[in-house]
């Protein structure tokens, strides 16, 4: 009588099924290509950063003057089309991946719209009454002298006649303009959009919160870039591109802002320049044990970048496309030259859309 071993699998016994939300580590990674992406990412996200700030240094005629407000409003499509495409749309994907407690992936369907309304309420509140301290300031730092003297001369009054007539050193014909320029500030503190006037300050805040917005977006698609296998060359290029036209629209606002040192303004072209190299680095030390699935995770980038996509959507709308087109001087220019400022704006928007297929 054989001794053999019956090998036969039950029926009934359960198949082995792959976990969709375990770590996935498969694919061809090359280490060598992942590390020259870090600084191929610096190399092109410094190199648009720098092109309209050197540009604005040795071209400094008229038309050199309307090549940086072009390149102003190409950065405002830009950055409108990065909120939505680049940011919204992952996050609300992100947010709603099975992978998540029941309570995201199908309870709610609008978690990224609401994280997404708490960055244009927080970069509101935080513009709001930031704006109001240095307004208040910069009305403090300018109070006017005190007025001067008032003389009244004394005339004899006889019945009927008029009251004593009160002179000033300065003269009244001037229709009050005295008290207008007391609240005037000058060309350099200040322009006037829409009716509400920027100070230089103010843009130097909305510039502090594109960054934010920004920078946070920058280190997710690095660890995502530093993770990729083997879609890893077609995400490089598209990052690419992304990183450059998203310096020009950076660098564009940033000159905006007459920063008045200009380490300052060097100083957050640099950051820019390190945020994305940096989560690609990131994401290469981690790849072993980085579960783009895990709950963490899934709730950290979504959340991180629903958020973003409020602060730059309403940086890019409040702050730089409603006071651009609200200025007398676009209403004052020919149809043509509106016209270019509006195509500038469209393609900025469109090109950024259309890497948003590949990235």
């Amino acid at each position: 009588m054989s001794d053999a071993v019956n090998t036969t699998v039950p029926v009934d016994a359960p198949a082995v099924v792959d976990d969709p939300c375990a770590a996935a580590v498969a694919g061809d990674f090359d280490r060598p290509m992942h590390i020259a992406a870090i600084f191929i990412i610096m190399g092109t996200s410094f190199l648009g950063t720098m092109l309209p700030i050197v540009g604005k240094r040795f071209v400094r005629s008229q038309v050199g003057s309307s090549a940086i407000t072009l390149l102003k409003l190409f950065g405002a499509g830009v950055i409108l089309a990065t909120s939505l495409v680049h940011m919204f749309t992952p996050a609300n994907e992100t947010l709603t991946n099975a992978c998540l407690p029941p309570a995201f992936s199908k309870s709610y369907k609008s978690f990224a719209a609401v994280f997404a309304i708490a960055g244009i309420f927080a970069t509101h509140l935080l513009q709001l009454y930031a704006g109001q301290m240095i307004r208040k300031q910069q009305e403090s730092a300018s109070m006017p002298l005190p007025a001067p003297a008032t003389i009244v001369v004394h005339k004899q009054v006889d019945a009927g006649a008029p009251l004593p007539v009160e002179a000033s050193s300065s003269s009244s014909s001037n229709g009050g303009s005295d008290a207008g320029e007391q609240g005037m500030v000058t060309h350099h503190e200040g322009h006037t959009h829409g009716g509400v006037m920027l100070h230089s300050r103010e843009k130097q805040l909305v510039v502090f919160l594109l960054e934010l917005g920004i920078a946070s977006h920058s280190v997710i698609i690095g660890v995502t870039l530093g993770n990729a296998t083997d879609e890893f060359r077609t995400l490089l290029v598209a990052l690419c591109f992304h990183q450059f036209f998203e310096g020009l629209a950076l660098s564009a606002i940033v000159m905006e802002a007459e920063f008045k040192r200009w380490t300052m303004a060097v100083g957050m072209v640099v950051f820019y320049t390190l945020t994305t190299p940096m989560g690609i680095a990131l994401g290469i030390a981690l790849r072993e044990s980085f579960n783009a699935n895990a709950t963490h995770t899934l709730l950290a980038t979504g959340i991180l970048d629903a958020v973003s996509a409020g602060i730059l959507l309403y940086d890019g709308l409040v702050n730089v496309v409603y006071p651009h087109f609200a200025d007398k001087s676009f209403e004052r220019s020919s149809g043509v030259w509106q016209a270019a400022q509006l195509v500038a704006m469209y393609v900025g928007c469109g090109i950024m859309s259309l890497i948003g297929y590949w990235a």
